[in-house]
Parts: C-alpha cells; sequence; structure tokens
C-alpha cells in the first residue's frame, strides 16, 4: 500500500477557499461570471477540473529529479508532513497547458505535502550566537532609573524623597585606660583574666573530684590514680600551650610531645609534661554540674557561665561605631547535636549557629547569641526579626545604622526600628509581608542594570537586576545613583557602573561579620574531641584572643600581625613558669655535636657574672655591692655567669636578678 498522504476533494477545495493568499481567480478560462450563473452541477465539475490541473503540477514538480543528487526529492513514509503543517499552495487554470481530458481522476487521491522550510542552524552550548568571555563583552552601561510600572500597591508611592536620619549619639572607642599597659597579655587580660583562669581551676579540680569519687578500683598509672590539683599557674601555662597548637598544627596531640628530631617541638615538653597536659584535659570544665536545674532545662548549661562573662565583657570593654553589621557564623562541629545546623553558603557548612552583631569597620563583636533550635513550643514566629530585636535592644536611640541580609529583614522590622531612632539597610525576599507586590520578578521582568523603586514614608525599597534580582529595604536612602567602579573594559581599564547608593553602601558596610569570620579563622586551635561543649569553650577563649587583637590594633599606633601578636601572648603567659627538665630530642651525634649549646671556659678567670654580681647605685660608694668572679661564661650571649643557679635563672626567669636574690639568700 502507498504511504503517501491523500486527500479529497472537498479538503482541498476547502484549501481553496480558506486561503486568503490564493492566486486562484474567477475569472479564468474555465471559470468566468457567466459560468457562475450556469447549473451548480456543471460549475462543481470545471472548479473539479482546476483542482486537478493544480495537484497534478504539484505533483510533477515534487517529483522532479534534483539536480544535485540524481535522486527524486518525494517524502515518503512516516517522516513526511502533516497536511495541517502547510498549507498547498493552488493556481488557477489559466497557468497551466492541460486540458480536461488529461487529468487523472485520482490525482487528488495521491497529492503529497512537501516538507516545510527547515530552521536555520543556531549555535549549540550557553553561548548561543553571543560572544564568550568577559573581556569580549561591551561595558556596561549605567542602571536606567526608575522604570515606570503600574502601580498596584496604594501605600507605597513613585515619588522619591528624603528620609529622615538621626544624628548618631553614641561614645565609640575602647572604654578601659590602657595607657600603661599596651602589650599583648594586657588586651588578653581584659576578657581571659586571673579571675576567669581561677573559676577554670576551681572547677576542672571539683569535676575530678567528683569522678574520682565514682572509681572503685583505681590503677596507679591510669589518669585518675596520678591526678594533683591543677594551679593557677598550671592553668595559664595550659592554655598557652593550646593557643600555641593553633600556631604550629600536627595531626595528632601526642605529637606535640615527640622527640623526633624531624616533628620535634620542645616548647611543650619544657613547660609542661604529656601527661600532665592530657590529665588537665581530661578534667577540665567550666561549671558545676550539680547546679544544673531539671526545671528549667538550658541547652547551654555547660559553657553558659562562661558565655555569658565573655559576652558582658565585650560589651562593657569597646562602644561601637555609627555602622552595625548582622549575620550568622559558625562554631565547627559534626557530630551529633540537637541544634547543631547545616549552612549551605557558609565556608563552615556544619556546626553551632551563632548570631553576631558586629561593627562593621572592624569586625568587633558587639552583641552575639548562640541558637539553640526550636523551642518547646515550636519554631519562633518571625525568628529573623526577633533575633534583630534582641541583639541591638541596648543599642536602640543612639543613632546606628544596621546593615542585614535577607533572613532579617522585613517592614515591620524597619519601620520599628525608625520607630526607636535606628536606622536599617539590607536586603530582602520578594514575597516577604509587606514589600510590594509590583516590584516581585513574577510580576515585573526587568533588564539587566534596570531598577525601580517604591516609597513608603521614610522607607525604600528598590529592586534592581544586577547579576540576579535583588530587593533592598532602606530608611537613609534615597534612590539616588553613585558611581562605582568596576571592570569590564576590554583593554583591562576602569569603567564606571552606575548603581543606586544603597547598593554600594550595603556591599561596603555588609562585611563586618565576613571580617570577623576571617580573623577567627586565622591559627584556630580546635581539636578533635566527643563533646561539644569543649569546642564550645575552646572556641569562646579563642573568640577573646581575637577581640583582644582587634582592640590591639585600633589602640597601638604600629601593631603587630596577629600571627608575632599570637606568639607574643604565649610568650607572655608563660614567662613565670619554670622550666621543667628540657625535653632531649634525639639527634644524630654529628648534629648533637655541631648545634647543642657548649660552655667554653674563660682565658681570664676574674670576668664579673651578670647575674649575681650587684653594682652599688650610690656613686659615693663602693662600686659593687656583691663581686662574683666566674670562669664559665655562655657563648651565646657573651656574658659571664656561675654554672649554677645564675646560667639557669638568667635564661629562664624575666626578672633573674630578684630571682637569684632568693635562690642565694642574699641580703642587699
Amino acid at each position: 500500500m502507498s504511504r503517501k498522504k491523500r486527500f479529497t476533494t472537498a479538503e482541498v477545495l476547502e484549501q481553496v477557499f480558506a486561503d486568503s493568499d490564493s492566486e486562484f481567480e474567477p475569472d479564468s478560462d474555465e471559470c468566468t461570471e457567466s459560468n457562475v450563473s450556469e447549473t451548480s452541477e456543471s460549475c462543481d465539475q470545471q472548479i473539479t477540473n482546476h483542482a486537478q490541473c493544480d495537484v497534478e503540477e504539484r505533483d510533477s514538480l515534487i517529483s522532479e529529479p534534483s539536480t544535485s543528487t540524481g535522486r527524486t526529492q518525494t517524502r515518503r513514509g512516516r517522516g513526511s508532513t502533516h497536511a495541517s503543517d502547510t498549507r498547498p499552495d493552488i493556481t488557477d487554470g489559466s497557468d497551466t497547458d492541460m486540458s480536461e481530458n488529461d487529468v487523472d481522476s485520482d490525482a487528488t487521491d495521491d497529492y503529497i505535502v512537501p516538507p516545510p522550510t527547515p530552521p536555520p542552524i543556531r549555535a549549540r552550548g550557553r553561548g548561543r550566537g553571543r560572544v564568550r568571555g568577559r573581556a569580549r563583552q561591551r561595558p556596561r552601561r549605567g542602571a536606567n532609573v526608575n522604570r515606570a510600572v503600574p502601580l498596584n500597591d496604594p501605600d507605597w508611592s513613585q515619588v522619591d524623597e528624603e528620609p529622615e536620619r538621626f544624628a548618631f549619639r553614641g561614645n565609640p572607642g575602647l572604654q578601659i585606660d590602657m595607657e600603661d599597659k599596651l602589650t599583648p597579655l594586657d588586651f588578653f587580660s581584659i576578657f581571659i583574666d586571673d579571675e576567669q583562669l581561677a573559676v577554670f581551676v576551681e572547677q576542672t579540680n571539683l569535676y575530678a573530684q567528683q569522678r574520682i569519687a565514682t572509681k572503685v578500683n583505681i590503677l596507679p598509672h591510669s589518669v585518675f590514680g596520678q591526678w594533683s590539683p591543677v594551679t593557677l599557674l598550671e592553668m595559664k601555662t595550659f592554655i598557652a600551650l593550646t593557643i600555641n597548637m593553633g600556631l604550629v598544627w600536627k595531626p595528632e596531640m601526642k605529637g606535640y610531645w615527640s622527640t623526633d628530631l624531624l616533628t620535634a617541638t620542645p616548647f611543650f615538653g619544657n613547660y609542661m609534661s604529656r601527661d600532665r597536659y592530657l590529665a588537665i584535659m581530661t578534667f577540665f570544665h567550666v561549671v558545676d554540674n550539680t547546679t544544673r536545674n531539671v526545671d528549667v532545662p538550658d541547652k547551654l548549661f555547660k559553657v553558659r557561665p562562661l558565655f555569658d562573662k565573655l559576652a558582658a565583657r565585650f560589651k562593657s570593654a569597646y562602644n561601637p561605631r555609627q555602622e552595625l553589621s548582622v549575620d550568622e557564623s559558625m562554631v565547627p562541629w559534626r557530630g551529633r547535636l540537637s541544634f547543631r545546623m547545616f549552612i549551605p553558603s557558609k565556608p563552615t557548612r556544619y556546626g553551632i549557629k551563632m548570631y553576631c552583631c558586629c561593627e562593621a569597620e572592624t569586625g568587633y563583636v558587639c552583641r552575639m547569641q548562640i541558637y539553640t533550635g526550636a523551642g518547646t513550643n515550636g519554631p519562633e514566629k518571625n525568628h529573623g526579626e526577633n533575633v534583630v530585636k534582641r541583639l541591638v535592644a541596648d543599642m536602640l536611640g543612639l543613632g546606628h545604622t544596621i546593615y542585614m541580609d535577607s533572613f532579617f529583614s522585613s517592614v515591620a522590622l524597619y519601620e520599628y526600628l525608625h520607630s526607636h531612632d535606628t536606622m536599617a539597610v539590607g536586603t530582602v525576599l520578594a514575597g516577604r509581608v509587606g514589600v510590594p507586590r509590583c516590584l516581585h520578578p513574577k510580576t515585573l521582568k526587568l533588564k539587566k542594570g534596570e531598577f525601580v523603586f517604591r516609597r513608603k514614608g521614610n522607607l525604600l525599597c528598590l529592586r534592581m537586576n544586577d547579576r540576579k534580582n535583588v530587593v533592598l529595604l532602606s530608611t537613609i536612602h534615597t534612590a539616588e545613583v553613585a558611581v562605582a567602579d568596576e571592570d569590564g573594559a576590554e583593554d583591562g581599564a576602569r569603567v564606571p557602573n552606575n548603581k543606586p547608593k544603597v547598593i554600594t553602601d550595603y556591599n561596603h558596610h555588609m562585611n563586618g561579620v565576613d571580617t570577623f569570620d576571617q580573623n577567627l579563622g586565622y591559627y584556630s586551635f580546635y581539636r578533635k574531641t566527643i563533646k561539644w561543649w569543649k569546642r564550645m569553650a575552646f572556641h569562646l577563649v579563642h573568640l577573646a584572643k581575637v577581640q583582644s587583637y582587634t582592640l590591639y590594633r585600633q589602640t597601638v599606633r604600629s601593631p603587630l600581625s596577629q600571627y608575632v601578636y599570637t606568639k607574643e601572648l604565649i610568650r607572655q603567659m608563660v614567662q613565670d613558669v619554670p622550666l621543667k627538665k628540657k625535653t632531649k630530642v634525639r639527634h644524630p651525634p654529628d648534629i648533637e655535636r655541631l648545634t647543642a649549646r657548649h660552655f667554653q671556659g674563660k682565658e681570664h678567670p676574674s670576668r664579673n657574672c651578670a647575674v649575681c654580681s650587684f653594682r652599688n647605685p650610690d656613686k659615693n660608694g663602693p662600686r659593687y655591692l656583691r663581686k662574683k668572679d666566674t670562669n664559665f661564661m655562655c657563648k651565646q650571649c657573651n656574658l659571664g655567669m656561675c654554672f649554677e643557679p645564675c646560667f639557669e635563672l638568667f635564661h629562664t626567669r624575666k626578672d633573674y636578678k630578684r630571682a637569684v636574690i632568693e635562690a642565694l639568700q642574699l641580703d642587699l
């Protein structure tokens, strides 16, 4: 059976009279006005003859051999085009020489529709029809100001006006007198002082007693059998060694006391033994477990005293400048925890979430709050809005400007802050309650670089399509355009890119928490543990160190880098700790002979000891209050000193004169 598409006479006639662009003329030779008045039977016969002629001519054109391949171009089979896709081109009978007798009666049944014209070939892939690469694009033009959009929100106006701004009435700066105390230890002691270390000592010893009391058979060589109460000096050394682990990273904690030449770090073994450090780490505690209130559960009970104390000192030690930023920060933790969070957009995706209010310029944490999950009554309604209200509750009315992202922003929050003399700027979700629906991306399509705005009293809502659609709220900006530089020229030069000023200010001041996270990522001393509260406790100690460095940079005229600052802090924390027996590093014999320190006898044994010899401050009296000669010297220091105890005291004590007086019991 033939696979040609067949058409009836009625279908062809319908195509003829339905086509308004057809070249069929009723005044042709076969069908004139006079013929129309004849009987309907003869007229139908003539029309049929015309259609048969035209179809036969189309068949002859379709079946004509191709000049390039020599094969017929007739389309057959399943791939042929349907009649509904293309309309046959009908011509009148005057253009053909075919007579009525030459027409086959079945011509209309064998009609084949020609294939449609194929579409032009387009380039495939993401860059279809475009020049690839940023440098090949034309420089971006300025934003189109306030594209005309129908107003369908009666509360929002298209007329821009100046909002009411509040003068800043705060007292920014350090609130502690640090004129004579400019060392790293002085700044660190603002947050972690001897009082806080005494709390660590008390709670650690208490917890050790409680654990040991529960044991029945204690082995003499176990951590329980060798335990002795920790002292304040030991706790300070313990914190210093823990901070130093952030400068010298090793895969396991015991490796810091290794005597292998390849990985040896004698500093740790010189100030505390390995077993003593691990024992303190085992029993380290911040709060008494017996004081837990069962009726009022607190998920942060294990670190609550330390967190509250540091939060209070962060608040009292420093007053921020006008610009503040509110955002989330993460404490790394991948273990089991009911309020562990997963935020894929953060560098630390798994951990404990902290809400921070930071100074936009320096990243100093002014207020902070740990998120512990939904309460007993379920998720908090308007959670992001309430977080901002709690963080800035005691800073309202001072004229601060708070920058935040879309997680916190809402129209109700901005109106609340403005009613308390506090301004706000930030991104917002387009579908959030109160945002004008006429600016929603589904309602309005913008070209790249265009922006539109609406105003509701002092609140500006602006949407711009840059790399993506972004909606912002502000109570201090108008819709004016600021000039900002951006790469975009072909030769690498910078071309101006006009953006609304609210966007440029948001990009400039929103990085306060990001700056804090960046500083927090340097030299962190997180170690593997199965207890989340220990990770949080040492994170707070690390946070106190970063906060002290932020204050140090703003106070000292020529500040040190954070790396050097951390090393100086460690040195000052262990300066009063007596050195233990030096760790013997296993060196090969030649390295020991060539690198170890040696004593050398003096040629002139009358040289004075630089440690136990004391000059007389009175010029009228004898030259020395005490004079001692020695035939030993330190070659590295090029000073004469007694073999014992002067040599050891000179190299281990900061105030070696006072130490030698106490050791020799001198009466001077």
